[in-house]
């Protein structure tokens, strides 16, 4: 309902932080609700009256959910709708009038005067924090919307609270924040990591625990899925991606013990626990715990023999065990049940006053030490016909309840008519009205078969192998445990801890060897009891006298443990050395110049390192654990293929100078079977070599060489042409001067001579043109100044016509030659087809010969065939005359080849080809 201090507030226009409301002038306060922004004007609105508006902000005040506080500035409450009657517990009328205090507590509440001269100033204040007090529940918290009420002049004149419980909020992140470090700690004690895996996002988060189980600090380690993998044991990783798929597509659960290599180097096995959930927004998320399992399953072979062994014996303790509760637990009963049960009871009960006399033996003391009741009640016990070494143990069992108010225990035995006979005897006080030792109840069972036992059992516990020793708890006042007593040390363990069995039992553990409290095994001990926890942990011990590896499991037993321990140096020595070799062995592998692979004896890849992956392009993780035939399918059916399969049958194999498929070069390969020790074969090895450098090396020697040989012929050559050209330009400035001298001399007196001897002077004449003739076609054929000046086709055409004049028609066809070549060249090829001619003019025998000269790419292309007498190719002595050794060695030097097409009776035709490229290329 509405408030009624409400309807008494109509009056002058008031400003409630951003709202005005205009009420005609009466000036009473009216409680208002946020409507414009503080700098807006008032917008006139002659259609709506301070009525109305009145109306509709006393329905919003009176229907909101959330309470509404309207208080002055002397912090009295002014108005109450009914929902802070709802939320504080109190009425309207209860409120009004009364402090704010008891609706806020505003006194505990630090800053709250601060607020209110914010308020003042006409500041609004958003979602304030606060404690409240309601009538039924304490330690309650508001959010308060706080705004100062004004009139049109800015005057504060009161406040307006709008609340909001928030108790629930508060106390459930108080809830959540406990948890979250409820969580941390407990992940912590039991050593376990959480993590969670965003499939949509691939982004994997890790508690602090989590880093540590992997063996990194918090934050030290790159949670990507990817990095998982990357430290993840290659043989792990296929099986890890096919558990998150088929979490993903199956929502199936995920239980998993993968290998993880850790920072140290040292391989972890983490057992790992998920499954998949969908949260509020409906993306996919794998939650799910790890715990590192290592030492469990490095020593589960190694001791599922022992623990067998040492099970059966706590079984055995556990039993024995069981039978002294039953004998405790008989003690405690109430008197009219323990009545019933002593004449039916095997054991002998008897008690004793402090006089030390027997005042009550049951019935069953004749049947088990030949004793009548009758005749030893009321006797001392010195007087009852026992042995002194029977009835001393008893009598100082008794004193010591009698003096101590404590329960004692002792064994005796006593030789009775049907044999010597063992008895567990256990003294208990019996108090009277005045609180005092009134007498002291003593119950014997026979334990003979039970003693019979135990020292078979000892006798199985000293032949065990390993030290096995049982100790109990020693605690103080506030019960918690400060020492344990040594209980039982069997012969094992007499020589691991280097002291014999009467040296310890009795005594305590710390006072024995004090390093158990530096080295934290105390404190495993103590949690193992308080907890029930199995201990079983592999322990370097290096305090007190002793310094080895210790393997030991404890177990719970009564307040005490039961605790199995055996020295490992030499395993754990020997394990450090097979690791030590097998880094050494990898890293061997890993950065080898060589490309390495291992496969087992079914082909499949176990280990590939880097310089191979750069070999073939191949990433290791792509080949682990496939086969040798799915990696490389192209070599199945091949030479390589059947390399392989040698070697998988035992057989050494090698692979030469093959190319490579990702990659320039070549490469080599020894393929090596490996043997067990029993020389049964378990895989191979492929080594692979790169031999692209040697080879290029090779070719660069020879490349060398045959540079050096051609420079060498090429020296000669030039030799050659030179001194032709000067044989040439001597016959023709020389000899061939003379000649013609004598010719114009001749010429001089020929007119003598005709009158003389016509006949001779004419015969004179003739002689010395064909002279003058011969020696300028020798000096030509030495020098061609045509080939000089006009290029090889114009001086192959003169060379066809100076032949053909000798009863052989020379022809000559060209295509596509330059008119310029380089000199040596065209000096060259002059040089061969000249030869060639010449060889049918002088053994051919044919009156056709036709030169066909062209060019085709980068090659000269030149041929000199005829329809000669052809050469027999039986006397193939004629194909190495030294006409054609000569074009053969220029051939050689201009990186070109000959060959000669010729049968008997079918002419001749000798082809040359020369690669102008690589004639230029040597040339430089």
């Amino acid at each position: 309902m509405a408030n009624p201090v409400f309807h008494k507030t109509l009056g002058s226009e008031v400003n409630t932080g951003s709202a005005v409301v205009s009420d005609g002038g009466s000036g009473n306060i009216i409680p208002g609700i946020k409507t414009r922004p503080e700098s807006s004007k008032p917008i006139p609105n002659p259609t709506v009256d301070s009525t109305f508006l009145l109306h509709t902000y006393t329905s919003v005040f009176a229907a909101s959910h959330d309470a509404i506080i309207l208080f002055d500035t002397q912090q009295h409450i002014l108005s109450w709708n009914p929902a802070a009657e709802k939320l504080f517990g109190y009425t309207s009328a209860e409120a009004i009038g009364q402090s704010i205090t008891i609706a806020l507590s505003t006194k505990e509440q630090p800053g709250w005067e601060h607020t209110l001269h914010r308020l003042l100033s006409g500041e609004t204040i958003q979602e304030y924090e606060i404690g409240y007090t309601q009538s039924s529940q304490a330690n309650c918290w508001l959010s308060l919307n706080l705004a100062p009420v004004q009139n049109s002049k800015g005057d504060t004149l009161a406040f307006c609270a709008i609340a909001k419980d928030i108790t629930q909020e508060i106390n459930t992140k108080e809830k959540l924040k406990q948890q979250e470090l409820l969580l941390r700690e407990s992940e912590a004690i039991a050593r376990v990591g959480s993590m969670v895996y965003d499939f949509e996002n691939d982004e994997l988060r890790w508690s602090d625990q989590m880093y540590r189980v992997h063996g990194f600090e918090p934050g030290a380690f790159d949670t990507s899925f990817k990095n998982l993998l990357r430290y993840t044991h290659p043989g792990d990783r296929k099986m890890l991606r096919s558990n998150y798929r088929r979490a993903l597509f199956k929502r199936q659960p995920v239980s998993l013990v993968r290998r993880f290599n850790g920072p140290d180097g040292r391989m972890r096995y983490i057992k790992v626990e998920a499954k998949v959930i969908e949260n509020c927004n409906k993306k996919l998320l794998l939650i799910g715990t790890a715990c590192d399992i290592t030492h469990t399953i490095l020593s589960e072979q190694e001791c599922k023999d022992r623990n067998s062994e040492q099970e059966k014996t706590n079984r055995e303790l556990l039993n024995e065990i069981k039978e002294r509760k039953k004998i405790t637990a008989a003690l405690i009963e109430s008197e009219e049940k323990w009545r019933t049960l002593v004449q039916n009871t095997p054991d002998i009960i008897a008690r004793f006053n402090p006089e030390m006399e027997l005042i009550f033996v049951s019935d069953s003391v004749f049947p088990e030490t030949g004793l009548k009741a009758k005749n030893i009640l009321g006797k001392h016990v010195d007087q009852i016909g026992v042995p002194e070494t029977a009835y001393l143990p008893v009598i100082e069992n008794v004193k010591a309840v009698f003096r101590t108010g404590k329960q004692m225990h002792n064994y005796i035995s006593l030789d009775t008519p049907t044999g010597v006979k063992h008895f567990y005897l256990i003294a208990v006080p019996e108090f009277g009205a005045n609180g005092r030792i009134k007498t002291v109840l003593t119950l014997s069972r026979n334990i003979t078969d039970a003693k019979l036992k135990e020292n078979m059992l000892n006798s199985v516990l000293d032949s065990s192998i390993h030290g096995i020793i049982a100790i109990k708890s020693i605690r103080d006042a506030k019960n918690q445990i400060t020492d344990f007593e040594w209980v039982h040390v069997n012969k094992m363990a007499e020589q691991l801890l280097k002291h014999p069995a009467s040296n310890l039992i009795g005594k305590t553990v710390l006072h024995i060897l004090p390093g158990n409290k530096t080295s934290g095994l105390f404190d495993q001990f103590v949690h193992t009891i308080n907890t029930g926890e199995t201990l079983n942990q592999v322990l370097y011990y290096d305090h007190d006298h002793l310094k080895a590896w210790y393997q030991i499991v404890a177990v719970k037993l009564d307040d005490g443990l039961v605790v199995t321990f055996a020295d490992i140096t030499h395993l754990k020595e020997t394990e450090y050395q097979a690791n030590l070799e097998k880094k050494l062995s990898e890293n061997l592998i890993e950065y080898s110049t060589d490309g390495i692979s291992a496969f087992d004896k079914n082909g499949t890849y176990f280990a590939w390192n880097k310089t191979l992956e750069e070999f073939t392009a191949i990433r290791s993780e792509e080949a682990l654990g496939r086969n040798i035939f799915e990696v490389f399918p192209h070599i199945i059916n091949t030479e390589i293929g059947a390399k392989f399969e040698q070697v998988l049958s035992g057989k050494r194999a090698k692979l030469r100078n093959l190319p490579f498929r990702s990659r320039a070069g070549y490469w080599d390969a020894n393929l090596v079977p490996t043997f067990d020790k029993d020389k049964q074969l378990t895989g191979g090895l492929c080594i692979v070599h790169d031999i692209t450098e040697s080879l290029k090396l090779k070719e660069l020697t020879m490349t060398q060489e045959l540079t050096k040989q051609k420079e060498v012929m090429n020296a000669i050559l030039f030799t050659q042409e030179t001194e032709r050209k000067r044989i040439a330009e001597a016959l023709h400035n020389g000899l061939g001067q003379l000649l013609y001298a004598a010719k114009l001399y001749l010429e001089q007196i020929s007119y003598e001579a005709d009158n003389n001897n016509p006949i001779a002077t004419n015969e004179v004449k003739t002689l010395l043109e064909e002279a003058i003739k011969e020696t300028r076609t020798i000096s030509h054929e030495l020098m061609p100044i045509i080939l000089e000046d006009f290029g090889l086709r114009v001086a192959l055409g003169e060379l066809c016509s100076k032949f053909s004049g000798a009863g052989v028609n020379v022809q000559l066809v060209t295509y596509d030659v330059p008119d310029q070549l380089e000199k040596s060249m065209e000096m060259a090829a002059y040089r061969i087809i000249q030869e060639l001619v010449n060889n049918v003019i002088k053994h051919a025998g044919a009156t056709v010969a036709e030169i066909e000269v062209f060019f085709k790419g980068q090659k000269l292309y030149f041929s000199v065939c005829d329809n000669g007498k052809g050469i027999d190719k039986a006397k193939d002595y004629m194909l190495h005359g030294i006409g054609l050794r000569s074009i053969q060695n220029r051939l050689k030097l201009l990186n070109g080849e000959l060959s000669i097409d010729t049968c008997a009776g079918k002419g001749t035709c000798a082809l040359v080809e020369i690669d102008m490229a690589a004639s230029a290329m040597q040339a430089s």
